[in-house]
């Protein structure tokens, strides 16, 4: 008999596709995200996590930690200097083996993005603190 205090997880237990649906995100992350830069370990890793965290609910108590070392135990290491893309689509077929099928919502992102300056937008010039000071001045005459 569960208890209110028992913690439960955000995904369901006899849900055994969580750790596949992880890692068909991560290859649609890898598909969208530099996908012709060296895959590091690192990298690999931190999606995992991300993409875990984010099907169990964005919380810590939902059970991304479980989720993701599951799906760890399921990665096939990738080889070195494979490419982030090429990771991706050798994941995709042996995912496709256990079922995955690559569903349109999986493109959503998981790991938000650093906000960067525009390029190419003008920034007006300001005025220097003589050029103020003589336009405020010429209006109090």
């Amino acid at each position: 008999m569960t208890q209110i205090t028992d913690q439960t997880s955000g995904v369901d237990s006899a849900l055994p596709s969580a750790p596949v649906r992880v890692l068909g995100l991560v290859a649609a992350h890898f598909v969208d995200e530099r996908p012709a830069d060296v895959l590091l370990a690192e990298d690999l890793l931190v999606a995992v996590g991300a993409e875990a965290y984010m099907l169990c609910g964005r919380s810590v108590l939902g059970g991304s930690a479980e989720v993701a070392a599951a799906a760890l135990d399921l990665l096939p290491s990738p080889y070195a200097g494979i490419t982030r893309g090429e990771f991706a689509l050798w994941l995709l077929a042996v995912l496709s083996r256990f079922g995955y099928v690559w569903a349109e919502d999986d493109n959503q992102r998981a790991i938000p993005s650093i906000p960067q300056p525009r390029i190419g937008t003008p920034v007006p010039r300001q005025p220097t603190p003589a050029e103020r000071s003589v336009s405020t001045a010429g209006g109090q005459a």
